[in-house]
């Protein structure tokens, strides 16, 4: 349904606002994959939750594996 009213507004931002349930990749990868970065989700997250940023980048004769990804701090 979000990717039928998407393509019927084509250029206009789409937000969604769900519960905590909704706040992962079942709903964000393949609406994501249909229109792009026009779609954001506004979720409640529980307060437990652990949030990622992408890692940084590789420094030149850097040894050893990547980090695949790197905690964020927030405190609520």
């Amino acid at each position: 349904m979000l990717i039928a009213i998407a393509e019927h507004f084509s250029t206009a931002p789409i937000l969604t606002v769900t519960d905590s349930w909704f706040g992962n990749n079942g709903l964000w990868k393949p609406v994501y994959k249909a229109i792009g970065s026009r779609f954001n989700i506004l979720s409640r997250l529980r307060c437990n939750n652990v949030l990622y940023d992408r890692p940084e980048k590789r420094k030149p004769k850097q040894r050893g594996r990547n980090r695949s990804k790197r905690q964020l701090k927030y405190t609520f």
